[in-house]
């Protein structure tokens, strides 16, 4: 086991506050109204700080971009995990899903902003990324419920 240290837990809980900080202003301002400064100040850190974890602005929203839709796809597995038949198991990933990006309005408005902030090429990347993690889900989650039927 791993223990972290101080410092280590430290990094990760301000790279965890500058996503959330650039998630709320990327969604109510936009990409390109939203500024490094605006986001340092709502995360209670310095300019520096965000480059520091950051290069730029883009990689910035890249790194929100990548959270949230990580954040759904773990939504989207834990509601069919709950279930050991198809039709009740898509139903609830179908509804996680749809949750997650219809009802979600920062969500929605974080992918609406995607191609423009990201570009067209990198998004259909980190979308194929997104389609490999699904498709490990469905194996992992195939392979248990074969488990649980023997």
């Amino acid at each position: 086991m791993t223990v972290k240290g101080r410092r280590a837990e430290y990094k990760e809980l301000t790279r965890s506050a500058v996503l959330d900080a650039a998630a709320a202003l990327f969604a109510d301002q936009g990409f390109t109204a939203t500024t490094i400064d605006d986001v340092a100040q709502a995360a209670r850190v310095s300019k520096g700080t965000v480059y520091y974890h950051f290069t730029d602005k883009a990689h910035l929203f890249e790194a929100v971009f990548r959270d949230r839709q990580e954040r759904l796809a773990e939504d989207v597995a834990a509601a069919a995990m709950r279930h050991d038949r198809p039709w009740p198991r898509l139903d609830a990933a179908l509804d996680a899903y749809l949750e997650g990006t219809v009802t979600d309005a920062a969500h929605r408005s974080l992918l609406q902003q995607a191609p423009a902030a990201l570009g067209a090429e990198r998004c259909r990347e980190l979308d194929e990324q997104m389609g490999a993690a699904l498709n490990a889900f469905e194996i992992t989650f195939e392979g248990r419920l074969a488990a649980a039927r023997n």
